[in-house]
């Protein structure tokens, strides 16, 4: 019966001569001597739609997709040339789209 060694502390691999504050890393040994242990490859989540966040390209559609449209002083909307009336509705519909983006992925279960 052999002993078992116990990993040391996470505290204790800073001191270690590797000094890279990381767990020491395992190796193999093979024909060509000692080789470091292939790691495996991390697990990568599926792609999930969410199709309540195309509300947060709503902004962007007012801003940049509508401006070419509404690039003019004449009509004035509540005396304000209508270019500048455009872009405070826009600065005002943002914060309700993204508040319309995060209800709706609420609903769906994410935080």
């Amino acid at each position: 019966m052999g002993a078992q060694r116990a990993e040391p502390p996470p505290s204790a691999w800073r001191s270690r001569a590797h000094g890279s504050g990381a767990p020491p890393r395992e190796t193999v040994k093979g024909r060509g001597g000692e080789k470091e242990a292939p790691h495996p490859q991390p697990r990568v989540a599926p792609v999930q739609k969410r199709p309540a966040l195309l509300w947060l390209l709503a902004p962007y559609a007012l801003y940049l997709g509508a401006l070419p449209l509404v690039d003019r002083v004449h009509p004035t909307v509540l005396g304000l040339p209508f270019l500048f009336f455009w872009l405070l509705l826009a600065t005002l519909l943002t914060p309700v789209a993204v508040l319309l983006a995060r209800r709706a992925d609420r609903k769906r279960g994410r935080a």
